[in-house]
């Protein structure tokens, strides 16, 4: 990694240009005022791709310039997606569009195209995907020629060490585009978007880790990203027009019909999504406007699944990316930080200073005594979930033990946001006799006695 520090020196002039004011929550942080194409996030390690490629240890506060020198790359590489487990393992396409791993944080680099395999000529790497069950596990988007290009799909399951040829879903003389995806909960199944740049696009899905492909529905127009619900899988989404599916891919429904702006109805147009790691009901999307009176609209969200989106306050003053679609939108699961890239950098709503009105929200990770106690049959229960780290959703459970540490059921096994809670819970059936209550959230946990006397 060549060390060139980028410091984020702080002038009257330089924080009214980049900086949204205090009271909209979003902040600038570099690494330098060009379009960002890409970022990733996890604590205070934070990538980030324009016209080179960058790293940041510090949460932005201060940036590397990644080593792109090696001849062998061509004279560059793009940034192509991050270990989640492991931050310092980075895969990239380099400038002749093959694909490289690096388990330093870019230090070096390790080649990922063996040349006795059955790679096209004249190829580049669109996209590559880390499967969230096993990291050894690559599938990739690679396109062959320049007009009327065709992309195939390829499948490594020793990290790049052999590839298998899947395909390229469909026949046309105008080519052909993919977009792919993983299924979060079953490690078999997996969906491909394809479209014959002609008049067709067909939604695929595999229900054998991509040996045989089933298509599934036509589509209107072609899904650039496919978002699988990790809670519930069979609810998909596709982007850039948005739409959502609930039977795991047969039936479309349009959601985000309208977005309206000044008292004009425009049709929504999607440069990036992307669901929250911690709840799936929340999307974020950056849009733009779809007819000539309009620019970009901001960052739109939506904590209902899809059904009201409404802008994040602030965001419309970001100058936003208006093409491509770009996996420049990152939420940040240790810090609960929501990353974009606009045209000027990267911009972060920081959860902390961004809670509204945090006098009204508790103070706390907290476990209540129930009351009443002694019960007969039903108690009410009580908790707090701390808005000291942010506004969005925390991943709580609560469950009730016996004595012997067997589970008697569980109450509450989701993400809830900031805020008091009540709930009742009935030992009808139970005999009597000491019980516990534990409520865990991370790594705290708090638990109680209660006692149900018949």
């Amino acid at each position: 990694m060549t060390k060139y520090k980028f410091y984020l020196i702080i002038s009257f002039s330089l924080l009214f240009q980049s900086v949204i004011p205090a009271q909209n929550d979003w902040v600038w942080v570099g690494p330098d005022s060009t379009s960002v194409r890409f970022v990733y996030a996890k604590a205070d390690t934070v990538y980030v791709l324009n016209a080179k490629n960058y790293r940041s240890t510090n949460g932005g506060g201060t940036w590397d310039l990644l080593d792109d020198t090696n001849p062998e790359f061509g004279g560059g590489f793009s940034l192509k997606d991050v270990d989640t487990k492991n931050s310092n393992i980075i895969y990239m396409a380099d400038y002749h569009g093959r694909p490289w791993k690096t388990i330093n944080g870019g230090s070096s680099w390790e080649y990922l195209m063996p040349e006795a395999e059955p790679w096209p000529e004249r190829t580049w790497v669109k996209n590559l995907y880390i499967s969230p069950h096993n990291h050894n596990v690559l599938f990739c988007i690679v396109r062959e020629g320049s007009l009327f290009s065709i992309d195939r799909l390829y499948r490594t399951t020793n990290n790049g060490t052999t590839w298998e040829n899947l395909g390229s879903f469909v026949a046309s003389s105008h080519g052909n585009e993919l977009s792919f995806a993983f299924d979060p909960v079953d490690s078999t199944k997996m969906y491909v978007a394809a479209d014959d740049n002609y008049l067709n696009s067909i939604f695929f899905a595999s229900y054998d880790f991509g040996e045989t492909w089933s298509a599934l529905s036509e589509l209107s127009n072609f899904a650039s990203k496919i978002i699988v619900d990790w809670n519930n899988n069979n609810i998909i989404y596709r982007f850039r027009k948005p739409y959502r599916s609930i039977d795991g891919g047969f039936i479309w429904e349009r959601i985000m019909k309208e977005v309206i702006i000044e008292g004009l109805d425009l049709q929504p147009w999607l440069t990036s999504a992307l669901m929250n790691p911690l709840n799936s009901n929340i999307l974020y999307a950056s849009i733009i406007g779809m007819d000539s009176l309009s620019k970009h609209l901001g960052i739109y969200r939506t904590i209902d699944g899809g059904n009201n989106w409404g802008l994040m306050e602030g965001s419309q003053n970001i100058d936003l990316i208006d093409y491509d679609f770009l996996p420049n939108l990152f939420y940040d699961t240790i810090k609960q930080n929501l990353f974009v890239g606009s045209k000027k950098g990267i911009y972060v709503l920081n959860s902390v200073v961004s809670v509204k009105n945090e006098e009204q929200y508790p103070t706390k990770f907290e476990l209540f005594q129930n009351y009443p106690n002694p019960f007969n049959p039903a108690t009410v229960i009580e908790y707090s979930i701390s808005s000291v780290k942010t506004e969005e959703y925390v991943f709580v459970r609560l469950i009730i033990y016996d004595l012997l540490g067997r589970v008697i059921t569980t109450l509450v096994n989701k993400a809830q946001p900031t805020g008091n809670y009540k709930l009742t819970f009935n030992g009808s059936g139970l005999p009597s006799g000491v019980y516990i209550y534990k409520l865990t959230s991370g790594t705290e946990s708090f638990s109680r006695k209660m006692l149900l006397l018949k």
